[in-house]
């Protein structure tokens, strides 16, 4: 699963854990880019820690 978030000039961001199949798929297109390791973790900092959900990307990034 991933998560879309949001839409600027740099087209559409997604959010998945970085282990995930979907981020292995993602990773092989050439027009898809990480966002920054900063802007990463400013996003995981604005999810609740509702049933563990922050645990559980930080599992699966880890």
């Amino acid at each position: 699963m991933v998560l879309f978030t949001q839409l600027d000039k740099r087209g559409f961001i997604f959010y998945t854990n970085y282990t995930s199949r979907k981020s292995y798929e993602l990773e092989k297109n050439p027009k898809v880019e990480k966002v920054s390791r900063e802007e990463s973790e400013a996003y995981f900092r604005t999810r609740p820690n509702l049933k563990g959900s922050q645990l559980g990307d930080w599992e699966q990034a880890e």
